[in-house]
């Protein structure tokens, strides 16, 4: 990885930590730790646990970036390697991203917000996921066969073809069911992006095993 993209990755890595160290005096004693399903403060926790809370997200964000970014070096098959690398670099920046201003935008709303996170928040997490289906889909259809990324089944695994058609097709409806649940989640109401989120995500994981099962029956034994 070039220079500047190693210090960018860094910077996104780091930054609830850096933000954190700007916010920290100015918090209150007690902060919101956790929340019901209406997005609504159940619990409330000490400055410290709020500080383990963002360690915790960012390690977690550190970590996923590592494990997916060199997904490409895992697996028996080394054929895409180097294919694979641009492509899943690109995809693990894109979700460290993601994480970063999910745990950014938490750390604003329990800090500033005496309720912290609020049922109409939690609404633009649900977006914010539809729009990180949309970035997934815009890299998948570039994913070559590998055992770590992708929609990895026997049917995909065991045959190239399967793999190409079924990563295509996933492409199309990952970024286009994921623009349409981010919309959907950001006009209705909490309750109904709720169902919203859950019926996407389902289905954006469903179908493409189904059509990948479909393509293997139909080849010809």
């Amino acid at each position: 990885m070039k220079k500047g993209m190693t210090l960018f990755v860094w910077f996104v890595l780091l930054c609830p930590l850096v933000y954190l160290a700007i916010i920290w005096n100015s918090l209150p004693a007690t902060l919101p730790m956790h929340f019901n399903l209406q997005g609504e403060a159940d619990r409330y926790g000490a400055k410290n646990e709020f500080m383990g809370l963002v360690l915790f997200l960012t390690v977690l964000n550190i970590g996923t970036y590592y494990l997916v970014s060199n997904a490409y070096r895992f697996g028996p098959n080394k054929k895409y390697t180097n294919e694979n690398r641009f492509a899943i670099t690109k995809l693990a920046v894109g979700i460290s991203v993601f994480m970063c201003a999910i745990t950014l935008y938490a750390m604003f709303s329990i800090s500033a917000s005496k309720n912290g996170i609020t049922a109409f928040g939690v609404k633009f997490v649900f977006v914010a996921i539809g729009l990180l289906y949309c970035l997934i889909g815009n890299y998948m259809h570039n994913i070559k066969p590998n055992s770590m990324v992708g929609i990895r089944i026997p049917s995909t695994l065991n045959n190239e073809d399967n793999w190409k058609k079924t990563h295509r097709f996933a492409a199309k409806i990952w970024f286009v069911g994921g623009l349409l649940m981010a919309l959907l989640c950001l006009v209705l109401s909490y309750n109904h992006a709720f169902v919203a989120f859950a019926v996407f995500t389902v289905l954006l994981t469903i179908v493409p095993v189904l059509f990948s099962l479909s393509l293997k029956r139909s080849r010809p034994s």
